[in-house]
């Protein structure tokens, strides 16, 4: 009697257990994608704002009252200062949205 018992409760757990599995490497998939998404948006973004000042900044003549106009408005350090502005935008919102997904956790 003590054998099947033991049987029983082994593939209990091994089922459970499995199921288990399958269910953190779903989410888990899912969470990867999602940041990998994200961060390949935030990379697009950066690199079309980038170009977007190459080309603002190629467009006026050179040592024209224009492109003097330009520098006046975008300074040398203006892709680093867009980098940190977007990086600062970035970890704010990944705080925001895994602050929602923990809220989210705790309910179910």
């Amino acid at each position: 009697m003590m054998p099947i018992l033991a049987g029983w409760i082994s593939s209990l757990f091994i089922s459970f257990s499995g199921l288990l599995a399958a269910y953190f490497t779903k989410k888990v998939a899912l969470i990867v994608a999602a940041v990998a998404t994200f961060a390949g948006l935030t990379t697009a973004l950066f690199v079309g704002m980038a170009g977007l000042v190459a080309s603002l900044v190629m467009a006026f003549p050179l040592g024209g009252l224009t492109a003097t106009g330009v520098w006046l408005f975008l300074p040398d350090n203006a892709l680093p200062c867009i980098s940190a502005m977007i990086s600062a935008d970035t970890m704010l919102s990944l705080y925001f949205w895994q602050k929602k997904n923990l809220e989210y956790a705790l309910y179910v």
